[in-house]
């Protein structure tokens, strides 16, 4: 019984005796991205892009930018039922125009529309590097982001009037009084314009296929 029990025990280290030793301990890692291993292509930097564009959902879904414009106005009114559709008072105070500043609704249409303005300051500064360094493929990207920024900054300026204007993703002291936040309607309608004149023409023309659904060139 020793016997049979022995002879796979010294198979077993013999194995592990003569067996080549595993030296190189460096391990190629498919998960991790880098300004090395990405913005390599067309559809990485569309991919990328993407990011700026999925916070457009606002557009579209309650209780954010949407929901605040139409409730705000004449054109939409929530009617109570009971407690149905009170939401704690933040539905009717909009269509009354009695809303106020922490009324959850106004909250959610700012943090969109900074969240989108955050995350195209981020791509840009990325892609802008890219530029720097001599890809020229990077800037027709650069040019559609700066464009959806002005649209972001459009929206915060038709919704809130005075909003602060961050362009520079690497800024790491924002100002700490009220006043210095609000930089005026005249000055975001001014910078809107420029930027979208000054990208217009490094837009991509092409209508249609990868370019659906993102900001592109048209002709008048």
């Amino acid at each position: 019984m020793n016997d049979i029990l022995l002879k796979p025990a010294s198979l077993v280290v013999g194995l592990m005796l003569f067996s080549p030793a595993c030296t190189d301990l460096e391990e190629e890692l498919y998960s991790d991205i880098t300004s090395e291993n990405f913005f390599q292509s067309e559809e990485e930097f569309i991919s990328a892009m993407g990011q700026a564009y999925t916070s457009l959902s606002f557009l579209g879904s309650h209780g954010s930018l949407w929901t605040s414009n139409e409730l705000a106005s004449d054109q939409l009114v929530v009617t109570t039922k009971g407690g149905d559709w009170y939401s704690g008072g933040e539905l009717p105070s909009l269509h009354a125009q009695t809303y106020s500043p922490d009324n959850p609704i106004i909250h959610n249409a700012w943090n969109a529309i900074y969240s989108g303005i955050n995350t195209c300051n981020r791509l840009i500064f990325q892609m802008q590097t890219l530029v720097e360094t001599g890809n020229v493929e990077a800037v027709a990207y650069v040019a559609e982001i700066r464009a959806l920024r002005a649209m972001y900054y459009y929206w915060a300026l038709d919704a809130f009037g005075n909003v602060p204007l961050y362009i520079d993703f690497t800024d790491e002291n924002p100002p700490t009084n009220a006043s210095d936040f609000q930089t005026g309607r005249t000055a975001i309608y001014d910078f809107v314009e420029t930027e979208l004149n000054s990208v217009i023409h490094l837009l991509d023309p092409t209508i249609g296929g990868k370019a659906y659904g993102r900001i592109q060139q048209m002709d008048n």
